[in-house]
């Protein structure tokens, strides 16, 4: 027993040890790059829960939970004895990334909501990266532009506004200056509305005071029923556009003409776009509780001159336009004005006009390389496919969305399935809507078991009946061997007889998943 005991030196050795471990566990758990593995672990929900006990800790979890989250700052004051206090405080790393709604804490008064704002972007968060406005009262919009009119920050990279146009109409004030916002890279600026007098070019002085501000600004997202002046940004990359058309007097049509010059003042820096152009959706309240959705689809355009010189887009090499019967530019969409375009999305969303309308406006493009093709209205009374399969003869990557009607045979699904076979195709997805007989989805599928390259398909919506399922499993089955996946979601009801399908599938050893 005598040999296992310690002496008083040993003893001291050992706990001295022991410090010098525990310190040293302590220096890599204050380590910040090790901190940042750890806490990286942990998701939002368990990040803003945690009892992070040291300063050390909190600091790298609120880096991590600032830049992973987006704080809803509406509600971080209240009134109390007609002063304005801050309800608690906040680490600095999560003032980063803001959002603004219309509704305040109900302590609040109306009258007040400005202050609010204004606090907000020039006292307690004054150096923000990010900030969204989702606006239900346009008053909040207005009140944004007044106070980032006084803040001091020039860091700001990322400003979001969606709004509505309802409500008392708004005037800018002539005075109002934004100060120079040299790291602002993003904007999105979407206004919602199609009937006056709730009209978004009301909101116009402000997006280009907005846009004049930030002269390295990268991505324009933009909804609205004007036309802004994009002299100033040199340095744009990403340009969406969409005009939302309003019907009433006095607002103007929809003009050809103003999209053109837009498109002259950032043709040799933009590399990718997107025209669309919302075609009147109207939802009518009906008692007791039902709406009636009318859509208005008689676009009144203003004359498109000819002699309108229309840009070679230099550097543009991703185009999207998802409003065939709108974007009619002529002696435009070819290979001289589009001369690096390689990714070309089309969407067909018109009621009386067909895909094919637009396609007559191109000459030949050899460089397109991936296509994406969204029909949502007929397109079985036209040869779409030839069209395509000419204009676009070096597609390798093809993405197609339609869907399916009642009034559509299975010969024209299958002629113009067909014809893609053509193509030496890499990359395949397509996504077929509402299917009601599955001898639909056997011409789908077998004729893309004859497309090369690697194929995925889903079947969305599909109300097949569980007798004429049945009785097809074996063709399905056959048919998509060669293809990567297949995805068929059914309404089948009830839930014995899914399942009962889907066991079938899963034992078959064919990728064909049945939900």
């Amino acid at each position: 027993m005598e040999g296992l005991a310690s002496s008083p030196s040993q003893a001291m050795e050992d706990q001295d040890n022991s410090v010098d471990k525990n310190e040293a566990m302590s220096k890599v758990f204050e380590n910040p790059l090790i901190l940042d593995i750890i806490l990286a672990q942990l998701n939002r929900f368990d990040l803003k829960t945690s009892r992070l006990v040291c300063r050390e800790w909190g600091d790298v979890g609120a880096t991590i939970l600032g830049k992973s989250s987006i704080l809803r700052v509406s509600h971080l004051f209240r009134y109390y004895e007609s002063k304005l206090y801050q309800v608690t405080p906040l680490h600095q790393k999560l003032k980063q990334h803001l959002i603004i709604y219309s509704d305040f804490d109900p302590s609040i008064p109306l009258n007040k909501k400005a202050d609010v704002i204004i606090k907000l972007l020039t006292q307690v968060f004054q150096d923000p990266r990010e900030i969204a406005i989702r606006a239900s009262e346009k008053t909040t919009v207005t009140d944004f532009f007044n106070a980032i009119s006084m803040m001091t920050s020039t860091r700001i990279q990322s400003i979001f506004i969606d709004t509505v146009s309802y409500g008392d109409e708004i005037r800018p004030q002539m005075d109002l200056k934004i100060p120079a916002q040299p790291s602002l890279t993003s904007l999105s600026f979407k206004v919602y509305s199609n009937v006056a007098p709730n009209n978004p070019i009301e909101f116009q002085p402000f997006l280009q005071l907005l846009i004049d501000s930030a002269p390295n600004l990268n991505s324009l997202d933009i909804w609205t029923s004007f036309y802004p002046n994009l002299e100033k940004c040199r340095n744009l990359k990403v340009l969406k556009f969409s005009f939302n058309h309003c019907y009433d007097a006095p607002y103007p049509s929809f003009s050809l003409a103003d999209v053109v010059r837009m498109l002259v003042q950032v043709k040799d820096s933009v590399t990718e776009m997107k025209l669309s152009y919302d075609n009147g959706v109207v939802y009518i309240p009906q008692e007791p509780r039902s709406y009636i959705c009318v859509i208005f689809d008689n676009v009144e355009l203003k004359k498109f001159t000819d002699n309108c010189n229309v840009p070679v887009m230099s550097k543009l090499t991703s185009l999207a336009i998802h409003a065939v019967n709108v974007y009619k530019i002529r002696d435009f969409f070819d290979e001289d004005h589009f001369p690096k375009l390689k990714n070309f999305s089309l969407r067909n969303n018109s009621v009386d006009l067909r895909m094919s309308t637009h396609l007559t406006l191109w000459k030949r493009h050899r460089g397109v390389e991936s296509l994406t093709l969204t029909i949502d209205r007929p397109w079985w009374e036209d040869d779409l496919a030839g069209q395509i399969i000419h204009l676009f003869p070096a597609v390798k990557k093809f993405d197609l969305k339609i869907k399916v009607s009642c009034r559509i045979s299975i010969h024209e699904v299958g002629r113009m399935m067909a014809a893609f076979q053509v193509w030496d195709l890499e990359k395949v997805n397509v996504l077929v809507q509402f299917m009601y007989e599955s001898s639909y989805l056997i011409v789908v599928l077998k004729n893309m078991s004859t497309w090369k390259g690697v194929k995925r398909v889903h079947f969305k919506q599909v109300d097949i009946k569980e007798a004429d399922l049945s009785a097809s499993i074996q063709d399905i089955i056959l048919h998509s061997r060669g293809l990567q996946n297949v995805k068929i979601s059914s309404c089948l009801e009830p839930e014995i007889a899914r399942k009962r399908i889907q066991s079938i599938f899963e034992a078959s050893g064919v990728p064909i998943q049945f939900t």
